[in-house]
């Protein structure tokens, strides 16, 4: 969401007004904080004029495919992510 609100050049006011939705709910969606729910999605996917799938889609956008591509290779793996008491694949804690 952030990505498409930035795009269209849209501040959490003005996107409030084309969603119905707080600015307050806006930021905790753009900080992972809530995930809002079907209707929601729907209001805001007419505010940034996208369709829904847009919004809900798992897969990376172009912009971040790159990332993708990194964190599928063996980047990771060559790390020396012992040296900072790390295990890959653990989890941090």
């Amino acid at each position: 969401m952030k990505q498409l609100r930035k795009g269209k050049q849209f501040s959490f006011s003005q996107l409030s007004q084309l969603s119905g939705l707080s600015i307050s709910y806006l930021n905790e969606i753009e900080k992972g904080k809530k995930y809002p729910k079907e209707d929601k999605i729907e209001s805001l996917a007419a505010a940034l004029d996208v369709p829904i799938k847009e919004l809900t889609s798992i897969e990376l956008g172009k912009k971040l495919s790159p990332l993708a591509e990194l964190l599928n290779s063996n980047f990771l793996s060559e790390l020396p992510l012992d040296l900072f008491g790390l295990e890959a694949g653990k989890p941090l804690a």
